[in-house]
């Protein structure tokens, strides 16, 4: 049988306050919230009063996020970045990054009826290439939902999409989409909503310093990547490869300023992955040095194990003995 601590954090879940649950179930907010995050002892007319409370009987000020959370997915198969989303949503791109993952399971009904709208105008729609930083974000947020296998917006049914649980059957497939979307109703979107938040300025982009521009597409594609699981080996041929067709596509000194900084911020984060992939060497007394070279000349680690490699007195003295005879 469910306890009351259970039904509480399942009414919560599906968007319920702990004031709009007291007021259902004839207790105070204070007992909720107790029952809900300690292990109060809970009266037998208590219980009863709260597992007589549904789901429809509770206002919800927030509502699941599975649709909206899968709607954004799926037009990242479709290479709208976060970022743009959120700018065309008028929310933080935090926001969209925690949808995304799964992190938010409830969303507040202006985000998610945003979302739809956003959703239905660019279902059918690419992110603009205009230039080599739009092409570049739009083929990482195509990487990511390949790695994470999200559908395109095709692959999603309309009919179920915002059922709580929700999950598509298609998986993800390369999709050319049938026109690029007009960066002018995302921006007209974000500033009605965001209104009384935010200044309109904040939502159009602005001009980067190129370079800087490619070590920052470097990083998202790379924390994307690592986020979703993918081998350093493959982050690595993968970053080669896109350093070398931003390379040969450079046409101007922007596109050459940007394509300096990807490879040079993409060669640095992996060799720091791979460094932290890296197995700790065994300092144990008398383990060789991790150096091949060095471990050959009779180099090990002293006795006391914090760290310090000494030379072995016979080697040393074999040395010795070589260069003066």
């Amino acid at each position: 049988m469910t306890s009351a601590r259970e039904h509480v954090r399942q009414l919560r879940a599906a968007g319920g306050t702990y004031e709009a649950i007291a007021a259902a179930a004839g207790v105070g907010a204070m007992t909720v919230h107790a029952i809900a995050n300690s292990d109060v002892r809970v009266t037998p007319a208590t219980t009863e009063a709260l597992l007589a409370v549904s789901p429809a009987e509770v206002p919800h000020k927030r509502l699941d996020a599975g649709g909206t959370a899968w709607r954004l997915r799926s037009l990242m198969a479709m290479g709208h970045s976060q970022e743009r989303m959120a700018r065309a949503l008028g929310t933080h791109p935090q926001t969209v990054y925690k949808l995304v993952s799964g992190e938010k399971t409830t969303v507040p009904a202006d985000i998610r009826d945003a979302a739809a709208s956003l959703w239905a105008a660019w279902w059918d729609k690419t992110p603009p290439g205009r230039t080599i930083a739009e092409r570049a974000a739009a083929g990482a947020t195509r990487n990511r939902a390949q790695a994470a296998d999200w559908p395109a917006p095709m692959g999603l049914d309309e009919d179920d999409l915002d059922s709580p649980g929700y999950k598509p059957m298609t998986h993800f497939h390369p999709a050319q989409g049938r026109g690029v979307a007009d960066d002018r109703i995302a921006e007209k979107r974000g500033r009605s909503m965001t209104a009384e938040r935010a200044e309109p300025a904040a939502l159009v982009p602005r001009a980067a310093d190129p370079a800087r521009s490619g070590a920052e597409t470097a990083q998202q594609i790379i924390a994307a990547q690592a986020s979703a699981g993918m081998s350093t080996d493959r982050m690595a041929r993968h970053h080669d490869d896109t350093a070398a067709w931003l390379w040969s596509d450079a046409r101007t000194p922007d596109a050459e300023r940007f394509a300096a900084g990807y490879a040079s911020t993409a060669d640095s984060l992996v060799a720091e992955l791979r460094e932290e992939e890296r197995p700790e060497p065994d300092r144990s007394p008398g383990a060789p040095h991790p150096d091949p070279v060095l471990a050959g000349k009779g180099w090990q680690a002293c006795e006391r194990g914090d760290g310090v490699y000494v030379r072995r007195q016979a080697v040393a003295q074999a040395d010795m003995e070589r260069e003066a005879g």
